[in-house]
């Protein structure tokens, strides 16, 4: 999992066997959006709020379980 901060949102990225959607690439790995907070519209996983999508990021964590 890593977290995207964007200037006024931060949202999370799960990495999947297989991404969905369009995926973020962190460190040579393929992550999937996974919108945590209730929007106005429903997103599915893989989709991002369209107002993200111009909008630059930063990984801003990333969390590997042990032994992973």
């Amino acid at each position: 999992m890593i977290v995207l901060s964007y200037p006024e949102h931060v949202t999370v990225a799960v990495k999947f066997d297989k991404p969905v959607g369009k995926p973020i690439f962190y460190n040579g790995e393929k992550y999937s959006v996974c919108e945590p907070t209730p929007q106005k519209e429903d997103l599915a996983v893989g989709e991002l709020l369209p107002s993200l999508l111009k909008q630059q990021y930063e990984v801003v964590y990333a969390y590997h379980p042990s032994g992973q």
